[in-house]
């Protein structure tokens, strides 16, 4: 019976140690760390008393709650093939994971992965990210050679740095129209969108991946900033990808670029290899071309409306120097009627060239669509009609008063004032209006000042003049 149970017992180990035998057991290395918590990972276990829930973000935050509703928080980084997380909150209630090392690792045993800061299996909430993570079988070097042209191979850090060091300008197909992005070799990048806006930014090589952030705007390119920090960068054939959605650049020198990663030619497929690199170029080519005609509008833009700005101006000029120039006229008539004799016989009237004199502000800003416009016009001899902007208005006798409504849009607009005498002499005057957009006045509130003053603190010297000080204080605020 002993005998019996003896070799129960061994067959007993033996499968034991055989399942422990199958069970595929690895540790996590830094780019495999970088791969699971890149766009955030959730998982829960069972812990001394209750079950643990952890949130970890592709921010770098980390979050934690239990089924008894205690919550914690801190901060998450890879430390080579170690992960490590801060806690930061709160004081109580996590002891045991305050008392044990910021570091720790993760490993695949099985189907599982193990967290050895516990240590336990951990249930992912999305078990599919552990297909990314178990290592590839190693390929005879042939066929790797051949997926270099039909599959997707990450590049590593040193490829990465390589191909990034020596500076690359590459496009990208955004949301609406593609974008050239500029990485310099000293760690800085700009990014250009056909319409002149820009982003800029710092990157640099952890592990495998490309890193950069975002230091520029955040109106316009919230997609942008919406993806992870760090990304791999993959080559299928001659064409690179950014990210794990493989998403398509091209360089705008592909040649020199792909030279820093990729061995000549093999001289047996010429043909085919200068084709794609002249259709490649051909593309970027006319992507180039398409730029620099927007540019060139947008140049154009600036400058007609630099043109139409000093029409404006001279338009102004002009109306100056001839307000002057009528005045002088007037000044050098009454001079002339001074000095000469009277006529012993009345002379003919002498044909009237003097045109009408127009008065009105040079210029008005306002807030409303519409605007009324009031001035006078005289005439030395008989003022027949005045105009505002081709519009005939109604004038007193006495002195030629007039008004008119005149409706104007946001921005600058030129009111045209013409004056007519009896002789067809005419006059022209330029009102220029500013019409800005009509903001609400903010309405404040009432504000509240606490002003503290205290001459006695426990571990200072005694004060002589911090409560009199806190009241001068106190009675300007209220005062004044």
């Amino acid at each position: 019976m002993k005998t019996i149970i003896g070799l129960l017992f061994s067959s007993f180990v033996i499968l034991l140690s055989a399942a422990s035998v199958n069970a595929e057991t690895y540790q996590l290395n830094e780019k495999q760390l970088q791969t699971l918590f890149a766009h955030g990972l959730a998982f829960s276990f069972d812990g001394r008393n209750s079950r643990l829930n952890f949130r970890f973000k592709s921010d770098g935050k980390w979050y934690a709650d239990t089924s008894a509703s205690d919550e914690a928080w801190g901060k998450w980084w890879i430390d080579g093939d170690r992960f490590c997380n801060s806690l930061d909150g709160p004081d109580r209630g996590w002891s045991k994971l305050r008392e044990q090392d910021d570091c720790a690792t993760f490993s695949i045993i099985g189907d599982n992965l193990n967290w050895s800061k516990f240590p336990k299996n951990v249930d992912l909430d999305d078990r599919s990210v552990l297909v990314r993570l178990k290592p590839e079988p190693a390929q005879p070097v042939q066929t790797a050679t051949r997926s270099l042209d039909t599959e997707f191979v990450a590049l590593s850090g040193g490829e990465i740095r390589a191909l990034f060091a020596g500076g690359i300008s590459f496009a990208w197909d955004g949301k609406d129209s593609a974008v050239i992005f500029t990485y310099r070799d000293n760690g800085k990048w700009t990014v250009a969108k056909p319409g002149g806006d820009e982003n800029w930014g710092t990157w640099e090589i952890r592990g495998d991946q490309h890193c950069r952030s975002v230091d520029g705007p955040e109106i316009g390119w919230r997609g942008m900033r919406s993806r992870p920090t760090c990304n791999p960068v993959f080559r299928k054939g001659r064409q690179l990808f950014y990210g794990e959605t493989h998403e398509s650049i091209r360089p705008l020198d592909a040649a020199t670029v792909l030279a820093r990663i990729m061995p000549a030619e093999p001289p047996t497929v010429p043909v085919q290899t200068a084709t794609v690199s002249s259709a490649s170029s051909e593309a970027l080519a006319r992507e180039q071309a398409i730029f620099r005609q927007q540019a060139e509008l947008e140049r154009q833009r600036i400058e007609a409306q630099k043109r139409e700005l000093e029409m404006m101006r001279l338009a102004l000029e002009k109306e100056r120097l001839q307000q002057e120039q009528l005045a002088l006229q007037r000044q050098q008539q009454a001079l002339q009627a001074a000095v000469t004799p009277p006529a012993t016989a009345p002379a003919a009237p002498s044909a009237d060239t003097a045109p009408p004199e127009i008065r009105a502000e040079a210029a008005l800003e306002t807030r409303s669509e519409s605007l009324t416009i009031s001035g006078t016009a005289s005439d030395d001899r008989k003022l027949t009609r005045v105009e505002v902007e081709g519009r005939e208005v109604a004038f007193r006798g006495r002195d030629g008063g007039f008004t008119a409504n005149v409706t104007v849009q946001i921005g600058q607009n030129r009111i045209r004032i013409a004056a007519f005498d009896a002789e067809g002499n005419k006059s022209e005057h330029i009102v220029l209006v500013t019409r800005q957009r009509d903001i609400p006045p903010v309405e404040f509130g009432r504000f509240h000042a606490l002003v503290i003053g205290n001459n006695n603190y426990d571990t200072l010297p005694k004060l002589n003049t911090a409560v009199s000080d806190a009241r001068a204080v106190a009675k300007i605020l209220t005062e004044q």
